[in-house]
């Protein structure tokens, strides 16, 4: 499960019924029970990833523009950490971007000469870092509960590939041919990860790349057919449904849920999401359940959560302590198997700080 960079802040052809979603009003629901959270000290606090003991990763920047790496227990107490090599200066230091249900984390380290390296992190302390060979920089996004790893790493002619690292150190690669970059941003027990092609001159695609090496692009129904629109697939549970995003011809974004197998699309968009060019709906994580969280752009620039039910009710959001005016607001980022959902809110000052959106009742 996971996420795209687009969402935190860092900056074959299907046949499928659309559907706009139902609402799920609130009245309908217990009440959500919201913890706000900020490493001591820091600019800004971001949640990146949940694990189903409702542990979470992220990072904070600090006064310096300088990235450390955090965890939070889901009793709320915070330890923070910095991978050996990473850099001091602003844009540099250390980015945690996912955990397994092990607590193991991974993520990446930007070094003094702005490298980027990847790392996993055990609940014990134990740090390993890596990179692709032959790569200009490696930057895993998600890893799952065997301790695989998926993320993509430039190459130096300026493109860049998918990678998924096994457990026991070896590399499985992918380079779409033709394309400028492709970018492996979820990854499943089974081993198969999800992510995005971009072909220099055509729409983004959905891929998928099997634990066997095999590859499939894919593209939503209604996804625009001019350059830098698309699908892009973020997120994969176990079934192997998948969750992510389109963005149609006048770039404004839905969801999407893939089903297992592929053998269906189901287009989403969740209420209030704008309708101008670079508003809409972007889902970016999926559960076991097929509950789907991640975010809206309102035509305001206002960012809100959502979340959306396998039987495909939506339900939209905000994080006490959000902003309400351009750029800010709240954004879902993961969910676990409780669909309990952590992200990150930027309040009215623009600072951004974690939040744990627990469904009332539990």
């Amino acid at each position: 499960m996971k996420k795209s960079l687009a969402g935190l802040g860092l900056c074959f052809l299907v046949s499928a019924a659309a559907s706009a979603g139902s609402s799920l009003t609130a009245s309908s629901q217990p009440p959500a029970l919201y913890a706000a959270f900020s490493v001591p000290g820091a600019m800004s606090t971001f949640a990146t990833g949940i694990n189903n003991s409702g542990v979470i990763a992220g990072y904070y920047i600090d006064a310096n523009l300088v990235g450390h790496g955090m965890i939070r227990l889901a009793s709320g107490t915070m330890a923070t950490f910095d991978i050996p090599g990473a850099g001091s200066a602003p844009g540099e230091g250390t980015f945690a971007m996912s955990i397994n249900g092990s607590g193991n984390v991974s993520g990446f380290y930007n070094d003094a000469d702005f490298q980027y390296h990847g790392f996993l992190l055990t609940p014990g302390g134990a740090i390993t870092t890596f990179d692709v060979p032959g790569s200009a920089g490696t930057m895993p996004m998600s890893i799952n509960e065997a301790g695989s790893v998926a993320g993509y790493y430039n190459l130096p002619d300026g493109t860049s590939g998918g990678f998924v690292r096994q457990a026991d150190g070896a590399f499985a690669t992918l380079e779409s041919p033709g394309a400028m970059f492709t970018t492996l941003s979820g990854l499943n027990a089974a081993g198969t990860a999800v992510g995005t092609s971009g072909p220099s001159s055509a729409p983004y695609q959905g891929i998928l790349f099997t634990a066997s090496g095999i590859a499939t692009t894919f593209v939503a129904p209604d996804a625009g057919t001019n350059l830098n629109s698309g699908t892009e697939d973020i997120s994969i549970n176990l079934q192997g449904a998948t969750a992510g995003f389109y963005s149609d011809q006048n770039y404004v974004g839905h969801g999407f849920l893939r089903n297992a197998g592929g053998v269906g699309i189901t287009e989403f968009n969740a209420p209030g999401a704008g309708t101008v060019s670079g508003s809409g709906t972007f889902a970016q994580s999926i559960n076991a359940a097929d509950t789907i969280t991640g975010y809206i752009l309102d035509n305001n620039s206002v960012h809100y959560g959502f979340l959306r039910t396998s039987g495909g009710g939506i339900l939209t959001f905000a994080a006490p302590g959000a902003g309400a005016a351009s750029s800010q607001g709240t954004v879902a980022v993961t969910i676990n198997s409780s669909d309990v959902i952590a992200g990150y809110y930027i309040d009215s000052s623009q600072v951004a700080h974690g939040f744990v959106r627990t469904p009332g009742g539990q």
